[in-house]
């Protein structure tokens, strides 16, 4: 089995009276393949217009992206793990043309392990460019979270290139824990002819505003791929 290199360079800062000490960030290479798995099959099911492979590409790059950069609290938490349930627990509507695919409370309204989750909002498509306007809310019991992805990200069989960006809060109860923003770029990544990546970098910007301890952290990175193809 092959595996990624990676190199990474961070700058951290944290602000306030954690008991952690120093941070060590490290970034995930099973991560950054399964963002780019995400991009590129979202690009795939909405060439062929169906819009639940397009939620769950969104969702699976969605919650790679919260884990790519690690070692920072709260840097895992919800909702990074998502269940899909069965389709008897999925409602709302979704729908696409050839252009885009639109979601409309579209999601788990059934709890798996008291979560539920939904999606509202855009996904368009202009030749091998899909750009992002979505908004995600997710439920885990006594915790909320709500998540705008916007950006857009060019893909071909042999090229990933482009930026997603998420931003949103997350609350317990009434009380917000954590603000948390994550920029990914996919830097001319090369994919092979079973889309795989060979080449280029995924680069990530993450900032974490935790509220209950008065701390925050922003961190930056940089992976490249290849020249074999990464693992998962």
């Amino acid at each position: 089995m092959h595996k990624v290199a990676v190199s990474y360079v961070l700058v951290v800062t944290a602000v306030g009276c954690g008991s952690e000490g120093p941070m060590t960030p490290a970034m995930s290479a099973a991560d950054a393949r399964l963002s780019v798995d995400g991009i590129d099959k979202i690009s795939k099911a909405m060439t062929a217009m169906d819009a639940a492979a397009v939620a769950d590409g969104l969702l699976a790059a969605g919650a790679a992206n919260l884990r790519i950069v690690g070692d920072v609290p709260d840097a895992h938490d919800f909702p990074d793990e998502i269940p899909r349930g069965t389709p008897a627990d999925v409602g709302g509507v979704a729908s696409c043309t050839a252009m885009s695919c639109v979601f409309t409370g579209y999601g788990l309204i059934t709890p798996v392990n008291y979560r539920i989750w939904k999606l509202d909002g855009t996904v368009s498509h202009s030749g091998d460019t899909t750009t992002f306007d979505v908004t995600g809310s997710f439920v885990n019991h006594l915790e909320r979270a709500s998540w705008v992805i916007d950006g857009s990200v060019t893909t071909t069989a042999a090229r990933v290139d482009g930026t997603l960006h998420s931003h949103g809060t997350k609350h317990n109860a009434a009380a917000l824990e954590w603000t948390r923003d994550v920029a990914v770029g996919y830097d001319a990544i090369a994919l092979d002819a079973q889309g795989c990546p060979i080449g280029g970098s995924l680069s990530v910007a993450s900032s974490l505003d935790d509220v209950d301890d008065t701390r925050s952290f922003d961190l930056e990175g940089s992976m490249p791929f290849g020249p074999a193809c990464s693992s998962r």
